[in-house]
């Protein structure tokens, strides 16, 4: 099923990364009736995780934990375990009631 729309306001979040918007709308479907691309939850992280982990075979992905916080200056994250990790790209998807969006939006 296909549930996300690939706004032009994520088109653009997406072109800050070389290629991955390119990427991910090779995976989504037009449904002219909405007018924007749309992709299915599990395409998107799959396609996110091949494109970051060809181009950087040392990208780590994290599944099975959630977001606690984030430290943006530290670049860390803070895992519902207690885990500490560091970052150099943070990709939020984390849904509708994120956490990241919230501290971004108060910072």
């Amino acid at each position: 099923a296909f549930g996300l729309g690939i706004s032009s306001r994520m088109q653009n979040r997406l072109s800050d990364v070389p290629g991955l918007k390119e990427k991910l709308l090779e995976s989504t479907v037009d449904l002219p009736s909405l007018g924007v691309p749309m992709i299915s939850r599990d395409d998107l992280s799959e396609q996110m995780k091949y494109f970051l982990e060809e181009r950087q075979p040392s990208c780590q992905m994290q599944y099975g934990t959630s977001c606690e916080s984030v430290d943006f200056e530290k670049k860390q994250v803070t895992t519902n375990d207690g885990s500490i990790m560091d970052y150099d790209l943070l990709v939020a998807a984390d849904g509708v009631n994120s956490k990241i969006r919230q501290q971004l939006v108060t910072n």
